[in-house]
């Protein structure tokens, strides 16, 4: 009975257990379910939160992309109006570069042309001039004819600076560099134009440097431009008082000079315009004093074209001082020579002359000048004409200008040279080019080149100088060898006082012992010894650097740095025959 009673005790508690137990399994199940379902709405919650920043991320580089879309768009159409506007002003630019070099070219050409065709007209003028002046006038007449002859003096300077300025613009302007005193050059050109100024009470002033006595190698006839225009501008704008003139050397490739006045002076503000193209200081000056406004801007350019510079200074109403710096190549002693008087030298026959130019006036005038001096002219107004009678007539020099309708002046003088029966006759080329190239007209065949206008004094030393040496070639009235130079004994010539016997000897003396190193020269190559070879070569040249022989001196610098002997066998031979030649031919001329 007890142990029945315990057995359902026992029943009653495990029954009892058993639903504890499932009391707290749905406890914790829903303990569990209430966690997993916060579990899973904070989840939904970070979810939509994330999905809610991916879409706004989305949106974000959605809308960047857009913007960074867009605005590439806008940058490639900018880029390309920028490319188009680019390609527009280029050609617009191009356009405008191809009209500016037209009109430039242009200009070039009309200036040219001008210039060129007034030098007939004004020869004409100033040659009838001087005809005139030379004729018994009274008073008044004097008058008049001294006005016309400076009247085409001024056209003819007009004519010089415009071809001058076009030249220079165009970069053809050569330079012609020779030895020749600064000085002096200064003082002549100096005296020359104070004689224009005889009324004018003005002192020159010489401030010059001792050693300028000397050559000094540049363009002589660049260098008389701007000093004749700058000499000319003080005695124009100086009425009384002095003009200083000075010369310094600077360096060893520098020389400068300087051109001081006493006369109106230039203002401050209007230093800089004075070197601008057909720029006056002053207004009023052009009415004043008269001239084009182009002369200080050609010497400023000429004097940057010899690798120099002008500069100025001035205080208005007291004076101006320009100075000019030049490059220069060398100090060397002048050997003076003797001038010959400008007059028509007897001969032992009545002179004829034939002249051929298409300008009736040149013909009529150039007639004037010859006949005056007695001398028989044949005129002719095309070349065929004088070819046809040459033989008959055989004159003893010939007149041609040089632009012609049919044939040219070089047409004429090829056909003359190339005839053997008229190839002795010289021909003189009369041109209006005043940038005329020397060398090719020498090359051609003339004999002299005169420029219009020309002198009578030009005409009649011409001719002299051709009467006496026809091999030489005469650039207006200066002579040139008929083959340049290819030695400068100047140093020799210095050295020794100018004596032209010890000239003589020292050469005599020079020829024997290069005699006796060729042929040493041509024993050390038997031996192939190229050490004495080059050591002798090199003692060679020592004499011929001093006589400026580039020929031989480039020769014995070849032999000197030749290895290959077959080389070097030819080259001696040939040294020998270019020194043989030279001392030949210098000797010679000594006498």
């Amino acid at each position: 009975m007890r142990t029945n009673k315990k057995g359902h005790n026992t029943k009653k508690k495990k029954k009892k257990l058993l639903k504890n137990e499932k009391d707290i399994s749905e406890k914790i199940q829903v303990i569990f379910s209430t966690v997993e379902k916060a579990i899973i709405k904070q989840s939904d919650s970070e979810q939509q939160i994330k999905e809610k920043r991916y879409k706004t991320l989305n949106t974000q580089i959605s809308i960047f992309a857009l913007i960074a879309f867009i605005t590439t768009i806008v940058f490639m159409v900018l880029n390309i109006i920028d490319f188009i506007k680019s390609q527009r002003y280029k050609q617009e630019l191009e356009v405008a570069n191809d009209k500016s070099n037209y009109l430039l070219k242009g200009r070039e050409q009309l200036i040219s042309t001008v210039s060129h065709d007034l030098k007939s007209p004004i020869a004409a003028i100033s040659g009838y001039g001087e005809i005139l002046a030379k004729t018994d006038l009274n008073e008044k007449q004097s008058y008049y004819i001294s006005n016309i002859i400076k009247s085409s003096e001024y056209l003819n300077n007009l004519a010089n600076d415009l071809a001058a300025l076009t030249l220079i613009e165009a970069g053809k302007i050569k330079l012609e560099k020779s030895p020749f005193s600064l000085n002096q050059l200064l003082i002549d050109t100096a005296q020359n134009i104070q004689s224009i100024y005889p009324n004018k009470p003005i002192q020159l002033i010489y401030d010059l440097e001792e050693e300028l006595e000397y050559n000094i190698t540049t363009d002589p006839y660049r260098v008389r431009q701007i000093v004749t225009n700058l000499i000319g501008n003080a005695f124009k704008f100086t009425s009384e008082g002095s003009i200083t003139i000075g010369s310094k050397i600077e360096s060893n490739e520098l020389v400068s000079f300087y051109v001081k006045d006493t006369g109106i002076g230039i203002k401050s503000e209007n230093l800089d315009a004075v070197f601008k193209e057909f720029t006056q200081a002053d207004s009023t000056i052009e009415k004043r004093f008269g001239g084009t406004g182009l002369g200080l801007t050609i010497s400023a350019k000429i004097a940057k074209i010899l690798g120099g510079s002008i500069s100025l200074e001035s205080e208005y109403g007291s004076g101006s001082c320009f100075t000019v710096y030049i490059g220069y190549n060398g100090i060397t002693e002048i050997v003076k020579q003797s001038e010959k008087e400008i007059k028509l030298e007897a001969t032992k026959k009545a002179l004829k002359a034939m002249i051929v130019d298409d300008d009736e006036q040149i013909i009529t005038l150039l007639k004037e000048i010859l006949m005056r001096e007695g001398i028989e002219v044949y005129d002719y107004n095309s070349v065929a004409q004088l070819i046809n009678e040459v033989k008959v007539v055989n004159p003893d020099f010939i007149f041609t200008d040089i632009q012609m309708p049919e044939q040219t002046g070089f047409d004429l003088v090829a056909q003359i040279k190339n005839n053997t029966a008229t190839q002795h006759i010289p021909v003189i080329a009369l041109t209006g080019n005043t940038d005329a190239d020397n060398n090719k007209y020498q090359q051609a065949g003339f004999n002299a080149l005169l420029s219009k206008p020309f002198s009578i004094n030009s005409i009649t030393d011409t001719i002299n100088k051709l009467l006496n040496q026809p091999d030489l070639f005469i650039v207006n009235n200066k002579h040139i060898d008929a083959r340049p130079s290819a030695y400068n004994l100047s140093s020799i010539a210095a050295f020794l006082n100018n004596d032209q016997q010890l000239i003589k000897e020292f050469l005599e003396k020079s020829k024997m012992n290069n005699d006796v190193y060729l042929d040493d020269l041509n024993m050390f190559y038997q031996k192939k010894d190229k050490a004495a070879i080059k050591a002798m070569s090199h003692k060679m040249a020592s004499v011929f650097k001093q006589m400026e022989h580039k020929e031989i001196i480039s020769l014995l610098k070849t032999i000197e740095q030749e290895n290959k002997a077959k080389e070097l066998g030819k080259l001696i031979q040939q040294l020998k025959i270019e020194i043989d030649n030279f001392y030949k031919e210098v000797l010679k001329k000594m006498g």
